[in-house]
This record gives C-alpha cells, structure tokens and sequence, in this order.
C-alpha cells in the first residue's frame, strides 16, 4: 500500500501496488500520521507488516519475512550514532523532554523510524502510545522519531506482553546508508550479503545519480507507467507499508 497525496507513477496495477490518496499534506506532515495509517492497514489477514519510506528506499533482492513468533516489533539501529551525540536526534528529545531526558537516553542507539517490521499488535500498540501523549512539544520534521525512540527506551512496553527486537545496521534485511562509509555499487551487509532493504540512499551522489538513471530506463520502457509524472514522486513523500500474509 502506497500512502500518496497526488497522482505517483508507481500506482499502477501491473505493479501490484495499491495507492491510497490522502489529498492534502497534513499541517504536522506525514511523520505522525502514518503512525495510524499503518495501524490501520496492518491488520488481519496479515500476520507481519513492513513499513517503509518510499523516497529515499529501494531495494536490491527479495527478502524472507523473518520469523515473527512472539515478536511485535522489529526496529533499525542507524548506523554508529547515538541519540546524545546527533543533533538532530537530540533535538528532538530535547524539545519534550529536557536535558534530563536527554542525558537519560543519550548514550542509546537511534532507531530510524523510517523502517520498521511488525505485526498488526506492534503496529497498533504504537500508534496507541502516540495517541496517549502530547506531539504538540516538538513540530519540525522527524520528530516522531524522537517520540518513537523514547517510547522504545524508557516505556515498560514488555510488561505489556509486547516484544521488541532491536537489529543492528548491516545485520538485518535493512541497511540505513545515512553515516555508512559506501565503497560502491551494490551494498553490502557486514557478512557479505546483499543488503536487501537500502534507506537514505540519497545521501549518497554516486548512488542518486545510478539509482535515477537506472529509474528513468526503467520507466521509459514500461508503458504503465506516466513519465512526465516522475518529477512528481521525488517531491512527495510517502510511505510503503508492505505487507505478507
């Protein structure tokens, strides 16, 4: 399911991509927001969920669901950051929850919010949590990822029954790029594997001009597809919720 506030030319059946249009941007942006659409979408018959960014995200290879037996929740670490040393990450706690909250949590790795693998009982506890707070204490952009890793660190969420797996960068079926020294073209996990899932690709010059040029190949030899319309989809952005019964 593609969450989109315009027409996107990957909202094409040959695809099997299904789009729900939102019509316009919310004052807050997507951040909070796609916490509900998800909640909303992840239910049953689906046993796991993948949400995803769409801008920044491509991927290199299928990749198995993991086993979700008694796991909720699967989480991203970025890699080598951690909350008290980003600026941004900091920030984002900071505004809610002071320098004391920020001491509490700033020596914990940053969990990108951007992706995230659950089932529809992880998806709809956090969606429940943010509900329960008040976002009005941080407005900028990403700040639910500063909400998101509060809620992971410092909320009794196993005491709830809830399972929570944290997965290391280059580790798992995702490899956030973002403070990744890339050597090339494709991208690897630490054990030599391909890395499946790729997020914030777009930090990288090499990699946005191979990855657009590939697209625009792509685009112009499928005919389901608008080309015109391809300025559009790098100006929204999205979310992917990706689903496997």
């Amino acid at each position: 399911v593609l969450f989109v506030t315009q027409h996107n030319p990957f909202c094409s059946p040959s695809l099997n991509v299904t789009c729900r249009l939102l019509g316009s941007v919310p004052p807050g942006g997507f951040a909070l927001l796609r916490w509900e659409l998800y909640a909303e979408t992840c239910v049953a018959p689906y046993t796991v969920c993948f949400a995803t960014d769409f801008r920044d995200v491509f991927f290199q290879a299928p990749f198995l669901f993991p086993n979700q037996v008694g796991i909720d929740l699967m989480v991203f670490e970025e890699e080598g950051i951690v909350i008290g040393t980003n600026s941004y990450n900091k920030k984002w706690v900071r505004s809610c929850h002071g320098r004391d909250g920020t001491r509490r949590v700033g020596e914990e790795h940053v969990i990108c919010s951007g992706t995230v693998l659950g089932s529809p009982r992880g998806f709809k506890w956090v969606n429940d949590y943010f509900n329960s707070i008040d976002t009005s204490c941080c407005s900028t952009g990403g700040c639910d990822q500063g909400h998101f890793n509060w809620m992971l660190y410092t909320t009794q969420w196993n005491t709830t029954g809830l399972t929570v797996q944290f997965v290391q960068n280059q580790e798992g079926i995702v490899n956030t790029l973002a403070h990744v020294k890339l050597k090339g073209y494709p991208i690897y996990n630490h054990d030599g594997s391909l890395s499946p899932v790729c997020h914030q690709w777009d930090r990288h010059k090499h990699l946005l001009i191979t990855y657009v040029k590939q697209l625009v190949r792509d685009l112009k030899h499928n005919k389901s597809y608008h080309f015109p319309s391809l300025k559009q989809n790098f100006n929204t952005t999205p979310s992917l919720l990706h689903n496997s019964k």
